[in-house]
């Protein structure tokens, strides 16, 4: 009997661990920040469809300073009890008439 009570007591602290501990990855649209900017994007000749049909939908699409402004996201935390990390990376993409400016 005494052993099931401390298998149980071993087992109940290990789940209350793993539950207080965590790890999150985002990522908006298929932007990956180890792969860098992405090799197909070349300034004055990749298009907005270009990006939009190989990235997907941005975080941010707005206008700054009259340019299309695309702005993608890529984000890494882990925590474990109150100690934690985080990792985030953005790929801003400018256009001018539909073609990437910047």
């Amino acid at each position: 009997m005494k052993i099931k009570m401390c298998f149980f007591r071993i087992i109940t602290g290990f789940g209350i661990t793993l539950l207080v501990s965590s790890c999150s990855v985002s990522t908006f649209g298929k932007f990956q920040a180890a792969e860098g900017i992405p090799s197909f994007i070349q300034v004055g000749k990749t298009t907005r469809e270009e990006i939009m049909t190989t990235l997907g939908e941005p975080l941010v699409h707005r206008f700054v300073v009259g340019k299309e402004t695309l702005i993608y996201n890529h984000e890494r935390e882990e925590y474990f009890f109150l100690y934690g990390t985080y990792e985030g990376n953005e790929l801003v993409i400018r256009l001018t008439d539909q073609i990437v400016y910047e």
